[in-house]
């Protein structure tokens, strides 16, 4: 595999021969680089390029180390994943918290070393509005009762 077009946060690496390709996504989810001022790990440019490497290569891995992020972006990226028809292998390179951690689970096998960490948690959110679009909002979040509810 050629590294030296590495960007060091999402970027694809493709190995032709074995008909191979790895996707890194590091760092924010639908995250920004304020270094360079532009947008990264977005679901627009990630499904662009998924969809080319799924016409090259029979197996896709994808090496996560990041805290997670926007979950519009998050979603549409899981369900590319999910819904592929290749064999998706996703690592857990670091860290996979919040939306990383869904992306874990998007692949058909997922590997992770002994130091790395998962985190997945209730949803966040908020809300500006009256009571009944907080109520909405609440009802929208609302999954099951605490066990300290019984």
């Amino acid at each position: 595999m050629n590294l030296n077009n590495y960007k060091g946060y999402y970027n694809i690496v493709s190995n032709e021969a074995k008909k191979e390709a790895t996707i890194f996504i590091y760092g924010v989810i639908g995250g920004f680089d304020y270094e360079k001022w532009q947008f990264i790990n977005t679901a627009d440019s990630f499904l662009e390029d998924f969809k080319k490497v799924e016409s090259e290569a029979d197996t896709i891995h994808v090496k996560i180390n990041s805290p997670g992020g926007n979950v519009w972006d998050g979603l549409a990226m899981f369900n590319a994943m999910n819904n592929s028809e290749k064999t998706i292998i996703t690592y857990n390179d670091g860290i996979c918290y919040s939306m990383a951690a869904l992306l874990l689970l998007a692949g058909d096998k997922s590997v992770g070393n002994s130091n790395s960490l998962l985190m997945l948690h209730n949803v966040i959110s908020a809300v500006w509005g009256n009571a009944q679009q907080m109520r909405e909002e609440a009802c929208l979040l609302y999954t099951s009762p605490s066990p300290r509810d019984s």
